[in-house]
């Protein structure tokens, strides 16, 4: 069991438990989502060319959901995971394309981007960027709070 922390940085080995523990829901909630109950929900104006919502809850709790948005030259794909009502985890990968999805020839991925957030009561914990490297904490607060709004607008909306 972790401790919860309220307005104090976690340690290096109290952050690596918080993490471990993560990621263990992560797989876990990934491994019921045959029995998770799924919402699909179709979004026009998350971005150029639309995109959509799919909730998985167990029983009445929101579990995990995927936020896809296509764009013209590209695709994102927010995974969010919650535990207990709280946001504990994001993962999100970009896609850019070679072409436009309107070219007349399928379009191939150019780049990807992976990043992944861990969360502990609100607060950002670990950033992992695209290069898998450990972002620098100063970088939190303004990426926790830009993460924290995308999360509640989306489920605000629903």
């Amino acid at each position: 069991m972790t401790k919860e922390y309220m307005g104090e940085e976690p340690s290096i080995k109290d952050t690596l438990s918080i993490i471990s523990n993560i990621k263990n829901d992560f797989e876990k909630i990934n491994s019921d989502t045959e029995r998770l109950r799924v919402v699909t929900r179709d979004l026009e104006r998350v971005s150029s060319e639309g995109g959509f919502l799919k909730l998985m809850y167990d029983e009445r709790r929101l579990r995990k959901a995927i936020l896809i948005a296509y764009g013209e030259t590209g695709k994102s794909v927010t995974e969010y995971y919650f535990k207990s009502n709280k946001l504990i985890f994001i993962y999100r990968k970009d896609e850019s394309y070679s072409t436009s999805i309107y070219d007349h020839t399928q379009p191939k991925i150019q780049k990807e981007e992976e990043n992944r957030f861990y969360f502990l009561n609100g607060e950002l914990i670990r950033w992992i960027d695209k290069n898998n490297k450990i972002v620098n904490s100063k970088e939190y607060p303004r990426k926790a709070k830009e993460l924290n709004y995308a999360a509640k607008t989306f489920l605000d909306s629903l």
